[in-house]
């Protein structure tokens, strides 16, 4: 938290960038395992209502589908943010290689960069009912059930 003026607190965009790292890095995980053909990721868990019954998930491909549906909606209104997004945190492109693809100078992009991050973060911590963060929390929630 820091002071604004009149003594307001807000949150720092720092907290906010911090967290889509995070919620980021598990999704690159999930990606990789992915790629890796480790697909052994089935659960078998209780489903919330009426009768509790049982159903099965996939927890990792509903985290990287609820991570990629969630950045798209929060950049939706900006062509230039979700570019960048799909080529440096989805493709996982080199900066070098998103400047040259972009057009634009390292200090433009990274400026890009920080403010996804913070955009996205600040969707991701305010996100309801089921949050994607804290990361933990998201797949505790997914294996409540599993045997």
């Amino acid at each position: 938290m820091r002071q604004v003026l009149m003594g307001e607190d807000v949150v720092c965009e720092c907290v906010y960038r911090a967290i889509f790292r995070a919620c980021h890095s598990r999704f690159r995980e999930c990606v990789a395992m992915a790629e890796a053909s480790q697909v052994g990721g089935v659960s078998w868990e209780r489903c919330w209502g009426p009768s509790g019954y049982r159903c099965f998930s996939r927890p990792r491909e509903e985290y990287t589908a609820d991570f990629f549906l969630v950045s798209a909606r929060a950049l939706r209104a900006y062509s230039e943010l979700f570019r960048v997004f799909r080529l440096h945190h989805l493709a996982g492109l080199d900066w070098r290689v998103c400047c040259e693809l972009l057009g634009v100078g390292r200090g433009k992009f990274y400026h890009l960069v920080y403010e996804i991050e913070g955009r996205i973060g600040r969707v991701l911590a305010e996100l309801e009912p089921y949050s994607l963060y804290p990361v933990s929390e998201y797949f505790a929630i997914s294996n409540e059930g599993t045997r």
